[in-house]
């Protein structure tokens, strides 16, 4: 087993990826690091491939209060073969309610009313980012943070 900063290439073979530009080297799965390049504590399920964190969760947003859709950007915590994380929401504005999406579909894929708190999975772009923005102008924020992914592999 070798641990490598490389991303995979692109799949192959239905999931089944090799490290890029090294066909010898097979792709078996994506930890995160720490900054001093210490591997983060997480637990891993065999049969469906959620990824727990350990740790702290990753913030994703912090009283965010765009109208418009704004990225919320998760490549910190999942890594490029991800495309759905664990989501935790908080909508904590009492009147208005705050969509969320991946720019994948043009549409709203979840709608958090005032002041409600949820977990779902989440699907998240190419980029591990999604999307949110309020449906009026706020005066409160919305907060998200994941603390796990499930990876395609």
């Amino acid at each position: 087993i070798e641990i490598s900063s490389t991303a995979p290439s692109a799949p192959y073979s239905a999931l089944a990826r090799n490290k890029t530009a090294d066909g010898t080297r097979r792709y078996i799965g994506s930890i995160r690091t720490a900054a001093a390049n210490t591997i983060r504590n997480f637990q891993h399920h065999l049969h469906n491939g959620y990824v727990a964190w350990l740790c702290a969760t990753f913030t994703g947003v912090t009283d965010g209060r765009a109208t418009v859709y704004t990225d919320i950007d998760f490549s910190a915590s999942a890594p490029v073969t991800s495309r759905l994380i664990y989501l935790n929401g908080v909508n904590t504005d009492a009147a208005q309610a705050c969509a969320i999406h991946t720019d994948d579909t043009p549409d709203d894929m979840f709608v958090m009313y005032a002041s409600v708190r949820l977990g779902l999975l989440m699907p998240i772009n190419a980029t591990q980012k999604m999307q949110y923005k309020y449906l009026g102008a706020p005066t409160s924020g919305y907060y998200n943070n994941s603390p796990g992914y499930f990876y395609d592999r």
